[in-house]
């Protein structure tokens, strides 16, 4: 039976690591340029929530992908897990937010309000539990106040007057276990006569599937395992019959299937921004095709890598 030397199963996991991170770099560089591209579409006359809204997602999931890309670096392959599932919730709530054009303003504006509320519901559990002992235990009332003076304006949008009543009415009777539960998503879809209550059913709704035709949320997170919903302890050793032995802190296993899918997540998401309004003008597919091309081309290189590596360990 051959066995692979210590130092040549080093060499693979070197190898894999700077061919991972030349794709972690283009595929940032790449939906940056399109980001900004986006933003700064002169195309659109009015700068409005809704774009103020996309932009503030865009620039999250870019800071998603530059902090794997920093574990990466240091070979934390496995902790990565929990940001890159973060990416991909993100990448969802992005995506049902541009699906369609004549929805993005309202939609944003659902989000901002829902922000706000669960905001002022927050202070005040807080305030409660603290009394005088935090440092200002009016700020709820001040955000209440704010808020209100803001909606008595006169030039605030009729849009959003009419999120703010609609939302005001559905959240009358919530609980704290209401608050803590509610998402943008869940009371903007029950507003169109339907309940997206989970992630699974945004990613049902937005039609995301891999090459096999399967959701791309039960991929993702059967793949991932259980090391997707956070990382415990109990997955980080295990018992040989005799001891407990710890878990290779640079183990790069599943590192292959967290490249894919934040490829997978970028490409759906340039697809979804190419599609819509606020690439007026833009032929994005065509500004992106040859990078994208070059990022699955260094994707294979890595995806080559890990398949020696694992081999390696068997």
């Amino acid at each position: 039976m051959f066995i692979i030397s210590l130092e040549n199963k080093d060499v693979l996991k070197e190898k894999w690591t700077q061919e991972a991170l030349h794709c972690l770099e283009l595929l940032q560089n790449t939906f940056e340029d399109v980001a900004n591209t986006v933003h700064h579409n002169d195309s659109i006359e009015m700068y409005t929530v809704g774009n103020d809204v996309v932009a503030a997602y865009l620039a999250q999931c870019l800071d998603y992908l530059e902090s794997i890309k920093i574990l990466y670096s240091y070979k934390r392959i496995d902790p990565a897990l929990i940001i890159t599932r973060s990416f991909f919730e993100l990448a969802l709530q992005l995506g049902y937010l541009i699906k369609n054009d004549d929805l993005i303003e309202e939609k944003g504006m659902f989000i901002r309000i829902t922000r706000i509320h669960k905001e002022i519901y927050l202070m005040e559990e807080m305030e409660k539990k603290h009394g005088s002992n935090i440092e200002k235990p009016c700020l709820s009332e001040e955000l209440r106040q704010e808020y209100s003076d803001y909606i008595a304006k006169e030039t605030t949008p009729q849009a959003f007057l009419e999120a703010h009543h609609y939302l005001k009415r559905k959240t009358l009777k919530f609980k704290a276990s209401d608050w803590r539960s509610a998402t943008w998503y869940k009371l903007y879809s029950q507003k169109q006569g339907k309940t997206l209550s989970s992630y699974r059913n945004l990613c049902k709704e937005l039609e995301w599937y891999d090459l096999k035709d399967s959701l791309l949320y039960d991929g993702f997170y059967n793949d991932m395992s259980q090391q997707a919903h956070g990382i415990k302890a109990s997955d980080m050793s295990f018992s040989d019959g005799k001891k407990q032995v710890f878990k290779d802190s640079d183990d790069i296993a599943s590192g292959g299937w967290q490249l894919m899918y934040c490829i997978t997540i970028v490409a759906n998401l340039i697809n979804m921004l190419d599609e819509s309004i606020l690439s007026k003008e833009i032929d994005l597919a065509a500004k992106v095709v040859d990078r994208l091309e070059d990022i699955r081309v260094h994707y294979f290189k890595s995806d080559a890598i890990m398949k020696e590596y694992l081999k390696s360990k068997e």
